[in-house]
C-alpha cells in the first residue's frame, strides 16, 4: 500500500511513540489497495463534539464528506482514519482505534453495502431497543475482534488485556452502559474467535426489514453484493 499521508499536527511526541505502532498494525492487516490519509488530532474537534465522549477514532472514505479542514486533500486518498485527541494520550488505546479503522476500510472492500446497514442499525436500533450497543452491529463485532487480534501482536496481550479492564472500570463508573457492553464483549472474546458479518446482517435485514428505511433494495437475489450506489443517510440529513 501506498504511504500516504501521516498528518499529527506538529506534535513530535504523537509521532514518535504513536507512528510506529500505526505501521507495524499496517504490516499485519495489509491493506494492499488504496491510499490513506491519517489524522491524529491534538485537540478536540467542535464538529464531532455531538458524537459525544466516546468517540475515539473513525474511518470514511473519499466518497463521502470529510472534515472540512482535509477536504482539499479527499481527491488525493482513498480512505481516511481520524485519531480524536483523546485516544492518541494512551498507546494501546491508539493502536486498538487504529486497527479497529483498518478492519472497517477492509470490509467496505469486501462488502461496502453490509457496512451501510450497519450505519442504518446504528442510527435506529435504539428504537427497538433500548440496551443496544456497539456489539448489537455484526461490524463492529467483526472489527473489535480483529482489533483485538492486531493491538495483541503490536502491544502485548497484557497491555490489550489491562487498557479493555480499565474501560469497563471507568465506562462502569460512568454510567455509561453501552460502553460496558463492548469492552466487557471486547475483553472476554478470544482474538482467535472466528466471525463473518455476513450472515447476522442479513438476519438483521429481515428482522426490522419494513421497520427501518435502509435505502437500497433489500429484495432483490444478493442484494448485498455489489457497490454502493449511495451512501445511507439520517433521515434529518437525507
Amino acid at each position: 500500500m501506498d504511504d500516504g499521508s501521516w498528518q499529527f499536527n506538529g506534535s513530535t511526541a504523537n509521532e514518535t511513540s504513536l507512528k510506529p505502532l500505526c505501521q507495524r498494525a499496517e504490516e499485519i492487516v495489509n491493506i494492499s489497495d488504496g491510499r490513506l490519509c491519517r489524522y491524529f488530532a491534538i485537540e478536540d474537534d467542535p464538529e464531532y463534539v455531538s458524537n459525544g465522549p466516546y468517540l475515539s477514532g473513525f474511518n470514511a472514505p473519499a466518497s463521502v464528506e470529510w472534515p472540512r479542514y482535509l477536504e482539499n486533500e479527499r481527491g488525493s486518498f482513498d480512505h481516511l482514519i481520524y485519531i480524536r485527541n483523546t485516544t492518541c494520550l494512551d498507546p494501546t488505546g491508539c493502536t486498538i482505534t487504529y486497527a479497529h479503522e483498518l478492519r472497517h476500510i477492509v470490509q467496505h472492500g469486501l462488502y461496502p453495502k453490509l457496512l451501510e446497514i450497519n450505519r442504518a442499525l446504528r442510527y435506529y436500533l435504539p428504537d427497538f431497543k433500548p440496551t443496544a450497543s456497539e456489539i448489537d452491529l455484526p461490524t463492529e463485532v467483526d472489527a473489535n475482534i480483529a482489533a483485538k487480534h492486531v493491538a495483541e501482536l503490536v502491544c502485548g496481550p497484557d497491555a490489550v488485556r489491562k487498557f479493555a479492564e480499565n474501560k469497563v472500570k471507568s465506562m462502569r463508573a460512568a454510567g455509561a452502559a453501552p460502553q460496558v457492553t463492548k469492552w466487557n464483549f471486547f475483553l472476554s472474546t478470544p482474538s482467535s474467535t472466528a466471525y463473518e458479518p455476513i450472515a447476522p446482517t442479513l438476519e438483521a435485514v429481515k428482522e426490522y426489514k419494513g421497520r427501518i428505511d435502509f435505502m437500497m433494495d433489500v429484495e432483490s437475489p444478493n442484494w448485498w453484493l455489489g457497490p454502493v450506489l449511495q451512501p445511507w443517510m439520517p433521515p434529518d440529513v437525507q
